[in-house]
């Protein structure tokens, strides 16, 4: 099943298994953001957002899989893409950045400390049964070489380093919108038992995600979105997690 989908919309969506836990109807409804598409594509569901901007420029934030769907997504919303940013280098969030990159000829905005994730992105993707080749990207601009808040295009973009889930997992925020990628989700939090994860570094970012504005959207990379102040009192992996 495929699914784009402007958002605000309310949570509620299945969730995906390994990473979100069910029972989000608790949570409360989105309140209206500026133009923000979720798209959800391959087969671990996963969030690819494009952001619409001042003259319907847009950033597309994790390209998962599918790259005619997304070509679509930015199609129906008249967007024009003028760069693509990565919370990390999974294969099921970078399987589309390469084609994105020559189809609309451009940059590509990720940490450095997720290289050799990136490299190994098809040796992944075997081990969890996907047979579609990943055509694996090159990093034009290491988010490591940068300050913790750039200006892309018409695009105030903060990041903050969040490592644990891989070793170069960020967070970015844009206005009122928090993207965690796989470190926190509204029922559960990141997984580090595949290579590159460490539950303690997690537990350290996970905390620091926490301080963020309560009133921000929190968009993770696979499920639905909800108030991070809603998910901060509500998830009991996180609680239990940051505890620790």
């Amino acid at each position: 099943m495929r699914l784009i989908s402007f958002l605000p919309r309310r949570p509620g969506t299945s969730p995906v298994k390994l990473f979100i836990s069910a029972g989000l109807s608790r949570f409360r409804s989105e309140t209206v953001q500026n133009k923000v598409k979720r798209i959800v594509n391959g087969p671990w569901r996963q969030n690819c957002y494009l952001i619409g901007g001042k003259d319907d420029a847009a950033l597309i934030l994790d390209p998962g899989s599918d790259a005619p769907l997304i070509e679509e997504g930015i199609e129906d919303a008249g967007f024009k893409p003028i760069a693509i940013i990565n919370t990390h280098a999974h294969y099921d969030h970078i399987g589309a950045v390469a084609a994105l990159m020559r189809r609309y000829d451009i940059s590509f905005y990720m940490h450095g400390g997720d290289t050799d994730i990136l490299k190994r992105a098809n040796t992944y993707r075997r081990i969890f049964g996907c047979s579609t080749e990943v055509e694996v990207p090159e990093i034009t601009h290491d988010l490591a070489t940068f300050p913790t808040e750039i200006d892309i295009g018409p695009f105030r973009v903060s990041w903050l380093a969040t490592p644990g889930h891989t070793p170069g997992s960020v967070t970015f925020t844009i206005d009122d919108d928090l993207f965690p990628g796989d470190t926190l989700f509204c029922d559960s939090v990141g997984r580090t038992d595949l290579p590159g994860g460490d539950r303690t570094t997690l537990t350290m970012s996970l905390r620091r995600v926490t301080e963020r504005l309560p009133h921000l959207m929190l968009r993770p990379g696979h499920g639905p979105a909800a108030v991070l102040g809603d998910v901060i009192a509500s998830n009991k992996i996180l609680a239990e997690a940051i505890a620790a």
